[in-house]
């Protein structure tokens, strides 16, 4: 037993590690916010509203495109699918740091949670 689990193989283990990878970067993202807020305050000159929003927006966009991803990795294939919305994640992420306004940040933060 590998970490409590049966063993199947270096390639599942493998598998398994790199797909753990990808849930923790994913994770991270939708949780960069909160962190981010003492800082985004200053730049956009945010209300407690503004705050709130940006910290949930992406979470609007998990819920909003989860039926649509689950339906892509079934009729296209599951790796296609991770590879793509890795992909689009980590782009999305490095584009929504040099977002200049906060409607710009917020629509950014929407599409890193979809």
């Amino acid at each position: 037993m590998v970490f409590g689990l049966p063993e199947q193989g270096k390639f599942h283990n493998t598998l398994l590690f790199v797909c753990g990878l990808g849930q923790i970067a994913m994770v991270c993202q939708l949780y960069l916010s909160s962190y981010l807020l003492p800082a985004a305050q200053c730049d956009f000159q945010m209300t407690a509203q503004e705050k709130g929003l940006l910290n949930s927006i992406s979470y609007a966009g998990v819920i909003l495109s989860s039926p649509l991803w689950g339906f892509l990795a079934d009729t296209q294939g599951r790796k296609k699918i991770l590879i793509l919305s890795l992909a689009a994640d980590g782009i999305i992420g490095v584009l929504s740091s040099f977002a200049p306004t906060y409607g710009i940040f917020l629509a950014f933060r929407f599409f890193n949670g979809f």
